[in-house]
């Protein structure tokens, strides 16, 4: 499943919208890695030619990829964007040899194009006027798709024109801290556990921001590289609750590859019962759209530990689309509720979405009474039959959560 419903326009062009405000240009393929119709698994065998053409790997039918291409095509016109030719290079060493997206020739035309603003494009060129610019785009350009011997030739260039000009040379260790960082991973094996916490610290620390500040929104892919590398290790190491970073699953969400962590998740043994691998959970559901499974298995994280759950929801800035949901239902129960009546909420939660019931095999997770006496409740109104005894429970709760059922179900 997808985060957007695709069908519905203006869901997908507030996606669209997102990601032009994000990125300042817009890229079919990027933008099905975004919204999980591309897996990043198979777009790096693509990159590394493992699979000649990605198009197969686009989770959309024939029929809806050509209407998806119309009205983002029209929607992009309508907002004076322009296509160019987006080349997609291998990820092999230095091989320059040029991707094809598609064996369908305009399909790989329509998927490769980038658009860009039309009152941009002069911007851009002036800012390639300068030489010392455009070697430096190189170099930017060559990072980013792992050509490391081109970008130190580029990188090379950039020293000698430096020094000639007399300017301060600050710039180069940055960019070859970025070409060594680059050179490294692509000859490392299997690491250490231990050493897998070293690299995420590194990674997260010193090179993101480093590649952020210098590669701008070119760094994304340089980043997912790194970050696959490291999945590479992680996937062959069992889950330690004293290390949870060490864990796949930290790293496939780093990927928004959520179907990857979800399974990596579910592998591990009594994993209902780490709150962490849980709310990893909660988010990977969510990203996927299967609000159902999210929700519940929130439910049962707040069973686990409320106080961990709220503290991981507020605390959470990159999923805050998926999760809308839940925290629009923590404020609206925070307002309706103490704080002493916490235990409350996964009741609250199925009072106000109460078609989570007909998910009968989830619901087994659950064990507080409190929030099985209100799905007996809601269940016991779907199937017409006699409400008092279950009510009456309701309502010894708390009150106001029997109110709100009632003014709900009308």
């Amino acid at each position: 499943m997808k985060i957007i419903n695709i069908e519905n326009s203006k869901e997908l062009y507030l996606s669209v919208d997102q990601y032009i405000l994000e990125q300042s240009y817009f890229c079919f393929i990027d933008w099905f890695l975004v919204e999980n119709i591309l897996s990043f698994n198979d777009y790096s065998d693509w990159r590394v030619q493992k699979i000649n053409y990605i198009d197969d790997c686009i989770n959309l039918s024939e029929h809806q990829l050509i209407n998806l291409l119309k009205k983002i095509d029209n929607y992009l016109t309508k907002l004076n964007f322009t296509a160019h030719n987006e080349i997609f290079y291998s990820w092999q060493n230095d091989d320059l040899t040029q991707l094809c997206i598609s064996s369908n020739t305009n399909f790989n035309q329509l998927l490769s194009a980038k658009w860009v603003r039309n009152k941009s494009i002069p911007q851009f060129d002036l800012f390639l006027d300068s030489t010392d610019e455009l070697i430096r785009y190189d170099i930017v350009e060559s990072i980013a798709n792992q050509k490391y011997g081109k970008a130190k030739e580029h990188l090379n260039k950039l020293v000698a024109m430096t020094l000639q000009q007399e300017k301060k040379p600050e710039i180069f260790t940055s960019y070859q801290q970025l070409i060594d960082y680059g050179k490294y991973i692509e000859v490392q094996s299997i690491i250490s556990r231990e050493k897998i916490i070293f690299e995420i610290e590194k990674l997260e620390d010193i090179i993101s921001p480093l590649a952020q500040n210098m590669m701008n929104i070119q760094s994304k892919e340089y980043l997912l590289y790194a970050w696959k590398w490291i999945a590479r290790s992680s996937s062959k190491y069992p889950f330690d609750s004293n290390n949870p970073i060490t864990h796949s699953s930290y790293t496939f969400l780093k990927l928004s590859d959520y179907k990857s962590a979800v399974n990596s998740i579910t592998e591990v043994p009594n994993y209902k019962n780490n709150t962490i691998l849980l709310y990893r959970l909660v988010m990977s559901y969510a990203a996927l759209g299967q609000r159902e499974k999210s929700m519940i298995h929130f439910c049962l994280l707040w069973e686990l530990d409320n106080q961990f759950a709220i503290s991981q929801l507020e605390k959470q800035t990159k999923f805050e689309p998926f999760l809308q949901p839940l925290v629009s239902l923590l404020l609206e129960f925070n307002g309706e509720f103490d704080e002493k009546y916490l235990e409350l909420f996964p009741a609250y939660v199925f009072s106000q979405q109460s078609y989570l019931v007909h998910s009968k095999d989830l619901l087994k997770l659950l064990n507080n009474e409190k929030t099985l006496c209100m799905i007996s409740l809601i269940r016991k109104k779907l199937e017409k039959g006699d409400e008092y005894k279950l009510r009456k429970e309701i309502q010894s709760f708390h009150v106001r959560l029997l109110q709100i059922y009632l003014d709900t179900i009308d």
